[in-house]
């Protein structure tokens, strides 16, 4: 089945048309027709005069959905992903969204003990805390030094995405925390007070923090035998601290 525009002048009259359609097709696992995927190539440039707010909704509920990689990837080829995050340039290939939506499918192939129990399920208005998870995947820089910047962060969340205060502070603990996690394993410098400083750091997200440090691990190709151990430590201090 396909998502077909009734004519290209949908998306001038509605630009947020052209991001209902990525979303509609990740949940109902729909195709987009050719002629409207050149329409949204078209006119992408007008998605930027949008409310930020409600780019935000349609953003959050497609990263929701369980393989929203994929409608991440083409609509960064249509052009639409750089005009409502300019901040993110041309990044892709996204390989560690990939890395997070197969890990959420089934945690328990992480072989990380416990980590099941410190992923939340609750959901709020057709959407959840991990639409925030799959956000800050994008956003992360999956080569080496892998920064961003707390400037650039907060661009993003209140400039372009209009993020609550939970939201940001979640957001900036799951672009920073992970790559200070994969930076210690990388130079087998992982010690115990500096997992327990994170898991205090992070308290509540510390779960989506090992998830990300995970997805950032394999997607630069790190061994398991080498950050398995220190994700298992960091479980088991979030653990105790919550007790």
């Amino acid at each position: 089945k396909k998502i077909t525009a009734v004519s290209e002048q949908a998306f001038p009259d509605d630009p947020l048309r052209m991001l209902r359609a990525y979303r509609f097709a990740a949940q109902l696992d729909f195709l987009i027709e050719r002629n409207t995927r050149v329409g949204i190539t078209r006119w992408a440039h007008r998605l930027p005069d949008m409310s930020k707010e409600r780019v935000q909704d349609e953003i959050a509920v497609l990263l929701t959905q369980n393989r929203a990689a994929p409608w991440i990837r083409e609509m960064s080829r249509s052009g639409v992903l750089s005009a409502v995050l300019p901040e993110l340039g041309q990044q892709r290939p996204f390989f560690t969204l990939e890395h997070v939506e197969r890990i959420l499918e089934a945690p328990a192939t992480t072989q990380i003990s416990g980590l099941g129990g410190l992923v939340p399920t609750q959901r709020k208005n057709n959407r959840d805390w991990t639409w925030v998870l799959r956000l800050a995947a994008l956003l992360i820089d999956p080569r080496p030094p892998h920064h961003r910047s707390e400037e650039w962060i907060t661009t993003i969340a209140t400039v372009w995405l209009r993020l609550s205060n939970r939201e940001q502070r979640m957001l900036l603990s799951f672009l920073q925390m992970p790559v200070r996690i994969k930076t210690m394993i990388a130079e087998s410098n992982v010690t115990d007070d500096a997992l327990y400083r994170i898991s205090r750091h992070s308290g509540e997200d510390t779960g989506g923090v090992i998830l990300l440090t995970l997805a950032l691990c394999q997607t630069n190709n790190i061994d398991v035998p080498t950050y398995l151990p220190p994700l298992d430590r960091l479980v088991g201090f979030d653990e105790r601290r919550r007790a």
